[in-house]
């Protein structure tokens, strides 16, 4: 019974991951098409490119934090099935 419980606890705990992952998908993907957006705007006059460079570094900082947390949120992922395994191991 124990194991059934663990079992859910785990495999919620993966829905909620990959559901966490989907959502940081959609912002990486709206954080890429804003940046090229961003870089179409570029051949403005020299005033209005200040700012679009602004913007674009902003946009890119929030892009590498996205990329970073779903980088982890696919480690842990994988970090279940190698405790499972390390528990087979050691029994």
């Amino acid at each position: 019974m124990l194991g059934n419980q663990t079992r859910k606890s785990t495999d919620d705990h993966t829905l909620l991951i990959q559901n966490k992952l989907y959502l940081l998908e959609s912002r990486r993907s709206l954080q890429t098409r804003y940046l090229d957006k961003l870089n179409a705007q570029l051949s403005a006059p020299r005033e209005d490119r200040d700012g679009i460079l602004d913007k674009k570094h902003d946009i890119k900082t929030q892009l590498d934090a996205t990329l970073r947390e779903i980088a982890r949120l696919r480690e842990s992922l994988v970090q279940p099935e190698r405790a499972d395994l390390q528990r087979l191991v050691y029994c």
